[in-house]
């Protein structure tokens, strides 16, 4: 079985860096700068797929949605937001902007690292802002809804399941809403080296608009 899984792995990863090759070359020419937002590792995950900078503080982290939500509506500030730590026990570091969001530093060593690419990737923000809002287990209905009603054009909101009401929503296939079992970053199809985000054209969203 793990001979069988290392085979299937191989397979996947294969086919995923030659998708990757393809739609970068796509854009290439382009050379865009984007300055994603996002509660949660995908913008990150997307960033690099493409190939983009780092122009965005939201990488390699998770905000709860509420938090989240709250902090676009003041995201004109964001440079003017001081990034404590919370001293909370925790297995990854935790930070406490502006005194009221919470910044869950999933993957950095310690608070210092995670503080000094805060603060270096914050001054790299550029508008206009590509905004994502996963529907992960702790995002209410009332988020989606404050999330539609914001006052930005390049919005997404990727959902579990299908929200007529809700403009700016794409919903997932294949992905449960609680960013665990179903999670977003999973692969999907082997032979394709797609993953289950794959569902959303990224070019498109990031170039076209």
């Amino acid at each position: 079985m793990l001979f069988s899984n290392n085979i299937a792995h191989k397979i996947w990863n294969f086919c995923r860096q030659a998708r990757l090759k393809i739609i970068r070359f796509s854009i290439k020419e382009k050379s865009p700068q984007r300055t994603i937002l996002c509660n949660m590792c995908l913008g990150g995950v997307v960033s690099h797929n493409l190939n983009l900078q780092f122009l965005s503080p939201f990488i390699n982290l998770m905000i709860p949605a509420n938090e989240y939500v709250d902090l676009l509506y003041n995201i004109k500030n964001i440079k003017e937001f001081q990034l404590i730590e919370e001293k909370e026990r925790s297995r990854y570091p935790i930070g406490l902007l502006n005194n009221k969001y919470h910044i869950h530093f999933l993957h950095y060593n310690s608070f210092s690292e995670a503080s000094y690419k805060w603060y270096q990737r914050t001054n790299r923000m550029l508008e206009p802002y590509f905004i994502i809002l996963v529907e992960t287990a702790s995002c209410k209905y009332q988020d989606l809804e404050r999330f539609d009603k914001l006052p930005y054009k390049n919005k997404i909101a990727i959902t579990h399941k299908i929200y007529p009401e809700i403009k700016c929503h794409q919903y997932i296939r294949n992905y449960d809403g609680k960013n665990y079992n179903g999670e977003i970053l999973h692969k999907s199809n082997r032979l394709l080296g797609s993953c289950i985000y794959d569902q959303i054209d990224w070019v498109k969203f990031l170039l076209l608009k």
